[in-house]
């Protein structure tokens, strides 16, 4: 597995401003360097911190329903909720267009947050819906991949 940082600030003895918290891996060096991994790659290593023992912020770590969900092939919403179909219909309610499921996995709640984190460039406004770009895509299957139960494979630290 990759070496990376706690998310929750144990480095400082734990608490860390939540506010503040940098999804990245500490040993890579460098910002670039863990932007340029897979999107697959960085949910993965998020996903093992939140599931270690180790992780102090319970609620994060408790699981959810992740989703994805497209409007007519255009934005993408990334977003969480105990029931996706109730979901679904509730965002049905007035809304015109097309709305289609592409991916739901059981994950740590704060995957959510993650996701959005790394896929901020491609946000639309500050919501929780994305542009249709492959990046978000490349999201989307990692999603999907979760919930068929394959999570992905990562190289081990050398």
């Amino acid at each position: 597995m990759f070496p990376t940082e706690p998310l929750n600030g144990a480095e400082n003895g734990g608490g860390g401003n939540r506010t503040r918290e940098r999804f990245r891996a500490d040993r890579l060096h460098s910002k670039e360097l863990w932007d340029s991994l897979p999107i697959a790659w960085r949910i993965e290593v998020s996903r093992r911190q939140l599931s270690s023992p180790n992780y102090s912020i319970p609620r994060d770590a408790r699981l959810t329903q992740v989703y994805a969900i497209q409007e007519d092939g255009g934005a993408i919403k990334i977003g969480r909720a105990n029931d996706v179909a109730k979901r679904l219909n509730g965002m049905r309610t007035g809304n015109w267009r097309t709305l289609t499921v592409l991916a739901e996995a059981t994950l740590p709640a704060r995957i959510e947050k993650i996701v959005h984190y790394e896929l901020a460039r491609h946000r639309i406004g500050r919501s929780e819906w994305f542009e249709p770009h492959p990046e978000v895509y490349e999201a989307v299957e990692a999603l999907r991949a979760y919930g068929r139960g394959d999570a992905p494979h990562l190289p081990e630290a050398a």
